[in-house]
């Protein structure tokens, strides 16, 4: 079975990221992350591409249409876009080198209004072997167009001029280092380097409310442990262990009158010691005791000092399940992963409570999205598996990018269930986010899906997303929906063809905060 994603408390939790973006001058920051990565692969003489290379370009078109051209509560304008995409898709699978990166340029023309607009679609990982077993680079990076704001308008249909969606993009690169000795000590590294960048550097809220800042971020994450052998120390396991984490926003902080000041930099210091001993082969327990420092002082509490934490971890042939609780300064915390696996059946919940940045979830997105497509089929060779999202629907954003630290506590539950042709995703959650300013905003909501293979050529799929917000320091309520349905066939081995409805609705407190759309288009692709 899959295992528990991601490991099990704070001082694990830190992650980051290194991006780049088109742009006159950002091509610096694409050469510094390459020569990070190229030199140990140049003086391996290719002999890592001993594996099969290959390369996909991709060409389609498309006609949309939509009946809220601007995504307003009167004064609808209907219009069609023609749609032209170009892209390609690279997978690597040598014995040192890993890749799979996929990337689409899609180009709008609306007929009534004139305009046009240039969207991007992509996500890529790349890993490389310098020293096997000991020393690794990795990439990692996704380019997307996203909307920005729960106060402002959502679609999921991309063919219309709705304000508020921009281009966001989160890229990762640096070492891992393994390193085993003769004693029974394991000593690992790691380093990242990352930049997180959107269209404007800063978005514009809806009228008559302060301009929050959301800026482009440069982030620094190192970590070291210094951790038992597993293969000596079957039953106690200790880890001495240390984080660094540096997210720099580009732009300053906005002065006093328009919204409460935030750092242009936020950063974070721990160590401390993790021990863990084994009851049983399917049993353990768990605890951490750690000094943590920060930059803030996060509503008007100090968050340095000691931190401590209890839990237990149980990994069963079908379930698996971990949790921890324990205390910081001035806070109550906890975290709790869980994983149930029959034939059909996938559960898994979450629990998490941290404090983060905007820019910093952007990168733990870009992760989740990407790390598991360089992992292998269970019982295969090492190859990449397809590149994709989870729902193909563009879902309205759970919560405001912005410059503002916070605590975010979030549940999460979700259900996959496969028989025969049918293939079903349930996903609930619930967030609330708590500012260093002192505003909560709360949001839940939740998707459903469904494919059906009609034929082996052709499907059909089913989906549903909504949400439900609560805004801070404010009355208005808002409820979110999307709903699609879509059919694709396949005419040949190359050519694929698509026909989808979508219909997109908010009901609101705040009547000039209503809206609805309903989009439709057929198109066809072409891989070569």
């Amino acid at each position: 079975m899959k295992g528990l994603r991601g490991p099990l408390h704070s001082p694990n939790s830190f992650s980051v990221s290194s991006s780049v973006v088109f742009g006159v001058g950002r091509a610096k920051r694409l050469a510094l992350i390459m020569s990070v990565c190229l030199p140990a692969f140049v003086a391996d003489g290719g002999r890592s591409l001993a594996g099969p290379i290959r390369i996909d370009p991709l060409l389609g078109a498309r006609i949309n249409a939509t009946d809220n051209l601007f995504l307003t509560s009167s004064g609808r304008v209907a219009d069609l876009a023609p749609e032209a995409d170009a892209g390609l898709s690279l997978t690597a699978t040598g014995a040192r080198l890993q890749a799979n990166i996929r990337y689409e340029a899609q180009l709008f023309y609306f007929a009534r209004d004139g305009n046009t607009d240039l969207q991007h679609d992509g996500a890529g990982i790349l890993r490389y072997q310098a020293i096997p077993r000991i020393l690794s680079f990795e990439m990692n990076g996704v380019v997307r167009e996203s909307f920005t704001t729960r106060a402002g308008k959502f679609s999921g249909n991309k063919a219309n001029l709705a304000p508020g969606r921009q281009t966001i993009q989160s890229y990762t690169a640096g070492p891992d280092l393994n390193l085993r000795l003769a004693v029974p000590v394991v000593i690992k590294g790691r380093y990242r380097f990352g930049v997180t960048l959107n269209d404007s550097g800063r978005k514009q809220a809806t009228t008559g409310q302060p301009t929050v800042p959301f800026s482009d971020s440069r982030s620094h994450d190192a970590s070291l442990d210094i951790e038992s052998s597993k293969d000596r120390l079957r039953r106690l396991s200790w880890r001495l262990f240390g984080r660094f984490d540096r997210t720099a926003r580009s732009n300053p902080p906005l002065p006093p009158g328009v919204v409460s000041p935030v750092l242009p930099a936020f950063q974070s210091w721990q160590a401390g010691l993790d021990l863990g001993y084994a009851l049983s082969r399917t049993f353990r327990v768990e605890g951490s005791v750690s000094s943590y420092a920060d930059n803030t002082r996060f509503l008007g509490m100090d968050l340095d000092g000691l931190r401590w934490d209890a839990g237990f971890r149980f990994r069963g042939r079908k379930l698996e399940f971990a949790a921890r609780g324990g205390r910081r300064p001035g806070q109550t915390t906890g975290e709790a992963r869980l994983a149930y696996q029959l034939p059909r059946l996938r559960i898994e919940a979450t629990y998490d409570d941290v404090i983060a940045t905007s820019q910093q979830l952007l990168i733990q997105d870009s992760l989740r999205l990407t790390a598991p497509f360089l992992a292998p089929p269970a019982g295969s060779a090492t190859s990449p598996l397809p590149l994709g999202p989870d729902l193909t629907v563009v879902a309205p954003p759970e919560f405001d990018f912005s410059d503002q630290n916070f605590r975010q506590r979030r549940i999460a539950l979700t259900l996959d269930y496969a028989r025969r042709r049918n293939s079903y995703r349930a996903r609930g959650y619930f967030e609330r986010r708590t500012f260093e300013t002192g505003g909560v905003a709360r949001g839940f909501g939740g998707d459903l899906s469904w494919a059906h293979e009609l034929t082996p050529t052709s499907r059909l799929r089913v989906e549903g997303v909504f949400r439900h917000d609560r805004f801070e320091n404010s009355t208005r309520r808002d409820n979110d929906f999307i709903g699609s349905i879509t059919y694709g066939f396949a005419l040949g081995r190359l050519l694929n063809g698509e026909f989808r409805y979508t219909h997109t609705r908010r009901f609101s407190n705040l009547p000039e905060a209503t809206f609805n759309e309903n989009a439709m288009y057929i198109g066809l692709r072409a891989r070569f």
